[in-house]
Formats: structure tokens, C-alpha cells, sequence
């Protein structure tokens, strides 16, 4: 009976080995890039995954050193990401056509629109000549807007000493505090 059991319990593992390799090699067509970070295996892959979690920054620096000039992929949870490196590559990227390569299903993927702000945002972008309009006019005035929200966000935000050196304060969420207030009143809502 339990020789029964573990013989089953095998040959699922098999099956669904089997099932993942083949669903992968047919899905993927990046098998020409290399990878970093961890193997390029279907199952394997969430490894990298798992190391890409904890450290990003080394994972991307080896693949650009390794692959400086030319492309390099490493995983994520779920996908690929693919980095291009190099003026003539990212030229070409620059150059490729909407139906081929796409800024705003990029920035879909990325953000998680269709979670974050959903379906709705996406298919009637409304927002898109709102800001386009606002950025038709003066920049200089805008960035003089900008400029002064900096600063008065700044003097608010980040204390300093009688003898003129900081004190300790929260960075991430003083720099968080500061980018929303310059973006928010800046550029949208200079009045």
C-alpha cells in the first residue's frame, strides 16, 4: 500500500514535470537570451525568481556586466524581464512600431492598471490630453512652479539644526511626500 502510494505520488510529480516543460517550451520564445539570476527552466526558473526577491540590484548588475552591449533576461513572478543594453539595441527599441512593442501595454504590465486603477482608466483614457494639454503650454513657468514647491516642500519637511546640519528623518517617506507634492501642485494644479 505505501509502495502503491509513492509510486502515484511519483508519477504525478512526472506528469506535472512534464506538463510544465512542454507548456514552456512552447510559450517561451526567449530561450535565445541569456539568462541571469538563476536557470532558464520552466519550473527551475522560480528559483531566480525567489533570488531576484532579495537581491535585484546584484541580478541586474552581473547580467550588465556580463552582457554589456547586448540583451539579458532574469526572472520574475509569473514572466520574463528582458534587459536591453546598448546604444544601437536601445535605438532599435526606440525606433520599433505601437503594434510591435507597446508603451502603454508596457506600462499596463508594469503598474497592474487593470488591478490598480481598472478597465475602465484603460479604455477610455480620458486623463491622456489633460496632461498633454497642460505640458503644451510655458514649461519654464512649470518648472519654476516646480522648483518653488521643491523648495517649500523642503523647508516643511526636512528639519534642520540651529548650527545648520540636518537632524535624523525619515527619507523614503519625506522623498515620497516631496515627489507627490512637486508632481501634484507643479505641474497639475499650479493654481
Amino acid at each position: 500500500m505505501e509502495l502503491n502510494l509513492s509510486l502515484c505520488a511519483l508519477l504525478l510529480c512526472s506528469l506535472v514535470c512534464i506538463i510544465a516543460l512542454s507548456n514552456g517550451s512552447r510559450k517561451s520564445n526567449l530561450s535565445h537570451i541569456p539568462t541571469v539570476g538563476g536557470p532558464s527552466l520552466p519550473i527551475l526558473s522560480y528559483y531566480g525568481t525567489i533570488r531576484y526577491i532579495f537581491r535585484a540590484q546584484e541580478i541586474i548588475k552581473e547580467g550588465y556586466t556580463k552582457h554589456k552591449g547586448g540583451i539579458f533576461k532574469y526572472a520574475e513572478l509569473g514572466h520574463w524581464r528582458v534587459i536591453v543594453t546598448g546604444p544601437k539595441l536601445i535605438d532599435d527599441l526606440r525606433k520599433a512600431p505601437e503594434n510591435v512593442l507597446s508603451n502603454s501595454e508596457a506600462i499596463r504590465e508594469i503598474v497592474g492598471l487593470d488591478y490598480t486603477l481598472g478597465l475602465d482608466i484603460i479604455h477610455d483614457p480620458y486623463h491622456i490630453p489633460i496632461i498633454r494639454s497642460r505640458f503644451k503650454g510655458d514649461l519654464g513657468t512649470s518648472l519654476q512652479d516646480v522648483r518653488d514647491e521643491i523648495i517649500a516642500a523642503l523647508n516643511d519637511e526636512i528639519p534642520s539644526c540651529s548650527n545648520g546640519a540636518f537632524d535624523c528623518f525619515p527619507e523614503f517617506c519625506t522623498v515620497l511626500y516631496l515627489q507627490t507634492m512637486s508632481q501634484g501642485n507643479g505641474l497639475m494644479f499650479p493654481w
